[in-house]
């Protein structure tokens, strides 16, 4: 039998099913998005238009989207908050909780840069 751990939070307990210690199993929950790219942040992530995202929260989602790709975060968020002339949708809703908002397993996150018109 194999061993198992269980992470859960900071917290961390071992399972014994028995002596076989070489492969234990993790189980950790993840909740992956698919996030969708303008045409204008394609150079950063070298032309991909999308990309799954483990995350639970839009801060988290854009914090792993800027580990895959340096410099994402610095075009989406501004001293803790969205930047000027960015927006956020998840599932087809914009975001009114900010980069607090939940994101549910399987979601689809718009990155929506502001049109100029006039």
């Amino acid at each position: 039998m194999r061993s198992r751990w269980s992470l859960r939070g900071d917290l961390v307990r071992y399972f014994d099913g028995g002596d076989d210690l070489r492969s234990p199993e993790v189980h950790m929950e993840r909740s992956m998005a698919l996030v969708f790219i303008p045409a204008l942040m394609r150079p950063r992530t070298g032309g991909k238009d999308r990309v799954e995202v483990e995350g639970r929260t839009l801060r988290q989602v854009i914090e792993n989207l800027d580990q895959m790709f340096p410099g994402m975060k610095a075009l989406i968020v501004t001293d803790g908050g969205l930047s000027p002339g960015v927006a956020l949708a998840v599932n087809g809703e914009p975001t009114e909780e900010g980069l607090l908002m939940d994101v549910p397993e399987g979601a689809e996150v718009q990155i929506l840069p502001a049109i100029g018109g006039g």
